[in-house]
């Protein structure tokens, strides 16, 4: 299993992940400016960064990613938020060892990133339209893979998983 430790040890999917999170397209409903319950989505091009650094054969480490989201501001400058958050699927295509046959065969490593989040949101209204926000929290990630020998279409590993948590900031 040297393969999917390399994948994922470098923490690369993570980086990539988070970066996606912060830079998402969001769309949200606010009831009031200052105060309330507020709901969004957002959308953006997932791209799991130094993925395919190292790669033998074809490597594609971007996917659609999407988040969903809720949270409540209790005044102007201070609110609390959490959510869902889908960072697509990376597939890394390399020639891998197929330990029952001991023979070397083409083979692609999938990985699957979501996680769910809390964070708080501190916010400084700078005029009427515009505002400077920060955000702190927590997210715990979730990393699916699997192995495939692609020659015979057989699944050496699956379903394999990696998670955790991390604390991040924007």
């Amino acid at each position: 299993m040297v393969l999917s430790d390399r994948f994922i040890s470098s923490g690369s999917v993570l980086v990539g992940a988070l970066l996606l999170f912060f830079t998402m397209t969001s769309v949200g409903v606010a009831q009031d400016k200052n105060k309330g319950f507020y709901l969004g989505v957002g959308a953006g091009q997932a791209d799991q960064k130094d993925t395919c650094d190292d790669a033998f054969e074809s490597c594609d480490d971007t996917d659609l990613g999407w988040k969903v989201f809720g949270g409540y501001k209790f005044n102007q400058y201070f609110g609390l938020e959490t959510g869902a958050v889908d960072f697509g699927e990376s597939e890394f295509d390399t020639p891998i060892l197929n330990l029952d046959t001991l023979t070397i065969v083409p083979g692609a490593l999938r990985a699957k990133v979501d996680g769910f989040f809390l964070t708080s949101l501190v916010e400084w209204p700078v005029n009427d339209k515009f505002s400077v926000l920060a955000k702190l929290g927590m997210i715990y990630w979730d990393v699916e893979f699997s192995i495939t020998d692609t020659a015979d279409n057989l699944e050496l590993i699956g379903d394999e998983d990696k998670n955790g948590t991390d604390i991040f900031f924007g």
